[in-house]
């Protein structure tokens, strides 16, 4: 949804928590704008459940100011915290029906029963749940039962939703399904969310803005889009996405780019911020990749077939598995010089894929698609 930049419901100032000799988080200053779906996607361990207890009010940060509205909250406890919190596990009471417990928080409240009534059956309509009042937790499908325990939250009117992994627990369809769902309530009923999660795919779906995390600090902050072609670092290149790798050494920069030595060959790039003898990692992401039988390369093949020898980089590969997956399969080649295998996507609309293993093939790609890092990690542009 479109949001004022200028309004700002989260703001961290240089939060940071230790365990012991552990950082957890270091040092982080960031801002979440208004009714915005805000994710945090990093590996187990890299402490972003560290950095939504801090949100919450559960943990102290060491150092640092929290400000919600802002208002600084770290002197508030988590129950007067403009903030509610989805776990994985959902946490609903199964001996109370669907409507008391959506109402349990405006009940702690002391709110009357005329008012707690049609708010409760305000929010059932708005979850598309309108006529499952009476229902018990235990008569609901997984993704009503995340339905609920949102609209709990919700119903309280918070600043801040804060989501611990929710979709984990949920088998793989329906954890499809509510990725959507998710989105879909979001910019229903815009409140802030602010989701944690290791699975790439739950954050580029429904986010507006993803933060990436790594040993306690954020890698890079930016649209799903631009996380996914414009990545500030190796660690972002590597997780976000599939991507081949390969190291190498710049060989030769030239005004247009440069050219990097590697196990497969010379590569080429659009770079050349980069000093020669500088060893640096390359990510090739797999649908940047042309695949083409090999043949004999003549001006008609050529024509033919996409202009592979028209490409930067151009090389040849022994196709070693076909793994279909629907509308886009995956081709998985090797290269007599290559440690580890090549990823490339194949999309097609016909059940026919044209390729076996044991087949060689030529693969090329641009040299806009060669992401380019020093072995620093920094971005040198692609």
């Amino acid at each position: 949804m479109l949001t004022d930049q200028h309004l700002i419901d989260l703001e961290c100032l240089s939060l940071s928590k230790s365990f012991g000799n552990f950082i957890a988080v270091k040092d982080l200053s960031f801002k979440v704008p208004i009714g915005s779906f805000f994710s945090i996607l990093g590996p187990s361990g890299c402490g972003k459940t560290t950095l939504l207890r801090m949100l919450a009010g559960f943990e102290t940060p060491d150092s640092g100011d929290i400000l919600i509205k802002e208002k600084s909250v770290l002197q508030v406890p988590p129950n007067h915290r403009p903030v509610n919190m989805v776990f994985q596990h959902l946490a609903l009471f199964p001996n109370m029906s669907v409507s008391e417990n959506i109402a349990y928080g405006l009940k702690r409240r002391k709110m009357s029963p005329t008012d707690i009534e049609p708010r409760v059956q305000q929010m059932l309509d708005r979850i598309d749940l309108p006529d499952s009042g009476n229902k018990q937790i235990s008569q609901l499908s997984g993704g009503q039962k995340q339905r609920i325990a949102i609209a709990r939250c919700l119903v309280l009117e918070p600043a801040l939703l804060l989501l611990d992994e929710p979709l984990g627990a949920l088998d793989l369809k329906l954890r499809e399904q509510m990725k959507i769902e998710l989105k879909r309530m979001q910019a229903q009923f815009g409140t802030t969310f602010i989701y944690i999660t290791h699975d790439q795919s739950e954050a580029l779906v429904m986010s507006d803005q993803v933060a990436v995390m790594n040993e306690g600090v954020f890698e890079q902050i930016a649209s799903p889009q631009e996380l996914y072609h414009n990545p500030a670092t190796a660690f972002v290149a590597a997780f976000v996405g599939d991507s081949n790798k390969f190291l190498g050494t710049i060989c030769k920069t030239e005004q247009q780019g440069c050219e990097i030595k590697t196990k497969l060959g010379v590569i080429k790039a659009k770079n050349n911020s980069l000093d020669v003898g500088e060893p640096v990692s390359i990510f090739v992401r797999p649908e940047a990749i042309s695949i083409d039988l090999s043949f004999p390369q003549t001006a008609e093949h050529l024509q033919a077939h996409n202009h592979t020898e028209s490409k930067a980089n151009h090389f040849k590969a022994i196709i070693e598995n076909v793994l279909f997956d629907g509308a886009r399969s995956q081709l998985i080649a090797k290269h007599p010089l290559l440690d580890t295998p090549l990823n490339i996507a194949y999309p097609h609309a016909t059940a026919d894929i044209p390729f076996s293993p044991g087949q060689e093939i030529d693969i090329s790609w641009n040299a806009e698609d060669t992401l380019l890092f020093s072995a620093s990690g920094a971005l040198n542009a692609a």
